[in-house]
């Protein structure tokens, strides 16, 4: 298992892992995020052939079903924000699951393989690759470290834990992650996910069988400067595990949640807000507009960041996560 050091989220909110941050209030994304192309930031992952099999060896069928999964006495219960319908989006979403190092408890999240050269390129929240999440010090300060990243990441596309085999949880197969992409304000604000730097990429290795995410379960298309309008329908996707729907979904399935998206509180130009009770474990998940019901196709526009009060706050994709696509792309 691989040791990696790197970023953590603001200690102001209360979060565990890449679960979804949860208990933040609206204002904390006060402050306006800026579009200039970032810094971005590389770490590396399961590179060579011998992390990539012990994180293969370690994500038995035994332990993706344990994320989430209180126990026997607290059985899953099908709901109705289970998405059901077939179509890609059934396919190109799918859970991410990974290590806290801080706490060395399994997590998971969610997250999107994207349409493009390469088909390895998945985009996810940002705070979804962090590990301990805890900020002290001075970040300008060449010894500060802002925490460490998260281990054993592995994506499996299409996920479907409450079947009764792993062929069946993993009809797509399983991911290794390759790398890790993140703006470099990440690391180093105070407020990172109120300023917008919540969106991140990852590159998976190939499959088993020596094909790519894409070739495996399909790619989603992905915008960078697409600001819905206030009558125009957002559908939102995650695999969540506490929460509302997360406490009887327990991870097992891709749910979903429709409705107008909105600007956040004070007019923040890089999020998006919908009406959508999904709880822990649906960070990551896209924001999809232009979304074909009978196809399961539509555009990414933003990731899940952070829910409260019922609403989920999304970070819109512009041209700080557009630099950070083509860096995955050219990797």
């Amino acid at each position: 298992m691989r040791t990696q050091t790197g970023f953590a989220c603001k200690t102001a909110v209360p979060v565990l892992g890449a679960v979804l941050l949860l208990g933040a209030v609206p204002s904390a994304l006060a402050n306006p995020i800026d579009e200039s192309a970032p810094d971005t930031v590389v770490q590396p992952a399961a590179v060579s052939a011998t992390q990539q099999q012990e994180v293969e060896a370690y994500w038995t069928l035994e332990r993706m079903i344990a994320v989430g999964a209180p126990g026997p006495e607290d059985p899953r219960e099908p709901t109705d924000a289970e998405w059901n319908k077939a179509g890609l989006v059934s396919k190109a979403v799918g859970r991410l699951f990974f290590t806290t190092p801080s706490d060395h408890m399994d997590r998971s999240c969610t997250a999107t393989i994207t349409k493009g050269r390469t088909g390895t390129t998945v985009v996810t929240a940002a705070h979804c690759l962090g590990g301990d999440l805890q900020r002290t010090g001075n970040p300008t300060d060449p010894t500060f470290n802002p925490g460490q990243w998260n281990q054993n990441l592995y994506f499996v596309p299409g996920y479907k834990g409450d079947e009764q085999s792993k062929d069946k949880y993993m009809p797509y197969g399983g991911f290794t992650v390759r790398q890790m992409i993140t703006d470099k304000a990440w690391t180093t604000s105070r407020n990172p996910i109120g300023e917008g730097h919540d969106a991140a990429m990852v590159t998976l290795n190939t499959g088993k069988d020596k094909r790519t995410a894409a070739e495996s379960a399909g790619a989603m298309p992905i915008a960078f400067t697409e600001e819905p309008s206030a009558s125009q329908k957002i559908y939102n996707f995650g695999y969540p595990y506490e929460g509302e729907i997360g406490n009887k979904n327990q991870g097992a399935r891709l749910v979903s949640c429709s409705g107008s998206a909105t600007g956040a509180p004070e007019g923040v130009h890089s999020s998006l807000r919908e009406t959508c009770p999904l709880g822990r474990g649906a960070s990551g998940g896209p924001h999809l507009t232009g979304f074909d019901e009978g196809t399961g196709l539509g555009t990414i526009v933003g990731v899940n960041s952070l829910g409260t009060g019922g609403r989920m706050y999304g970070t819109r994709l512009g041209k700080t996560a557009e630099a950070l696509y083509r860096q995955a792309e050219s990797l």
